[in-house]
C-alpha cells in the first residue's frame, strides 16, 4: 500500500508541476504563503489586527513495523515481540489560530485531537483524546528585497493524555529560526529549531524545508520536507516526512488545502490531509 501511495503522490506532483510550467501569464507569489506541517515556524505573519483560523484533518497509516506515534515519539515495543507485529493507523484533527499582533509579529495556538487504532500482535485497541496545546509567538524582518527571516518560540502545554500517548505531561519549549526567499512564482525556505522538555521527554532537533510554486490566481503548489531527530529507547530516531500539497484560493479569505504525506526511515508510511483556512 505504501509503495502505491508514493507512486500516485509522485505522479500527482509531476502532473501539477507540468501544468504550472505551461501556465501562461502566471501571477507571482505574495510572500504570505503558509506551509501545512511547518505552519508555526513559517517566516510569515498575519496582517496586524487580523485573525486567521485553519482546521486540519490528517489520516496517518503505518500498518507494519510502526515506530513513531501520532505525537512524534517512539512507540514502545514489548520485548517478546518483533517490531513488525506493531501497526498504527489514525487521525490528527487540529484547530490553528493566528493573530497579527503588529505589522511583523504574530501570536497563535494549535488545539490538537487524536484518534488511533494500535495493533499489537494481532490485537487492536482504539483510543481518542485531546493532545498537548501548542502556543507560539514570532516576528519577521526583511533581509533585502527577496528574503524574509523569522525568530520565535513555541511552547507545548501538558494538556494531553500521556497514558494514551497523546501528551507528554511535561512543558516543552522550541526556539526556532527560519528564512524564505520569494522570487516571482517561486518561494524557498528553511527553518531550524530545538525542542526541550522538562522531565524525561527527549529533546528534539527539528528542521524543515519548504517550496512554493505559483500556478495562477486560483492555485499554488507547495511541498515540505520535515526532519526530526531525537534519542529515545536506546535509539537515534530519525523522523523524515515529505508533504506535497496545493492551496486552492476560493476567495481572498477562504483557502482549501489538500495535502499528502510520505514517510521515510522511522516515520509512518503515508498520510493524506485537508486544511480549510479562513481569514477574518
Amino acid at each position: 500500500m505504501g509503495d502505491a501511495v508514493r507512486r500516485w503522490v509522485g505522479i500527482g506532483v509531476t502532473v501539477a508541476v507540468a501544468a504550472v510550467s505551461m501556465q501562461a501569464g502566471a501571477v507571482e507569489l505574495t510572500g504570505k504563503e503558509r506551509s501545512f506541517r511547518s505552519f508555526i515556524v513559517d517566516p510569515v505573519t498575519v496582517d496586524q489586527g487580523r485573525f486567521r483560523l485553519e482546521v486540519q484533518g490528517i489520516k496517518i497509516q503505518d500498518l507494519e513495523g510502526a515506530r513513531i506515534n501520532l505525537i512524534g515519539f517512539r512507540i514502545p515495543k514489548p520485548p517478546q515481540l518483533y517490531r513488525e507485529q506493531i501497526g498504527s493507523e489514525g487521525g490528527v484533527f487540529q484547530l490553528l489560530g493566528s493573530y497579527g499582533l503588529a505589522p511583523n509579529a504574530e501570536l497563535g495556538f494549535v488545539l490538537p485531537g487524536y484518534i488511533e487504532t494500535r495493533t499489537v500482535a494481532g490485537q487492536k485497541e482504539t483510543k481518542e483524546d485531546m493532545g498537548d496545546v501548542q502556543l507560539y509567538g514570532k516576528f519577521t524582518q526583511p533581509l533585502g528585497d527577496l528574503v524574509r527571516w523569522t525568530a520565535g518560540l513555541q511552547m507545548s502545554v501538558p494538556s494531553g493524555s500521556k497514558s494514551k500517548e497523546f501528551g507528554t505531561d511535561e512543558v516543552g519549549l522550541n526556539p526556532f529560526l527560519g528564512a524564505r526567499l520569494t522570487w516571482k512564482r517561486i518561494g524557498f525556505g528553511g527553518q531550524v529549531g530545538y525542542a526541550m522538555f522538562t522531565g524525561n521527554v527527549p529533546d528534539v532537533f527539528n528542521n524543515s524545508w519548504t517550496l512554493f510554486l505559483k500556478g495562477n490566481d486560483f492555485y499554488t503548489l507547495r511541498g515540505e520536507t520535515v526532519i526530526r531527530v531525537f534519542h529515545q529507547g536506546g535509539f537515534r530516531n530519525v523522523d523524515l516526512t515529505v508533504w506535497p500539497g496545493v492551496d486552492l484560493h476560493f476567495s481572498d479569505r477562504l483557502l482549501v488545502r489538500p495535502t499528502g504525506m510520505v514517510g521515510r526511515l522511522a516515520s509512518p508510511e503515508w498520510g493524506i490531509g485537508l486544511g480549510l483556512a479562513y481569514l477574518l
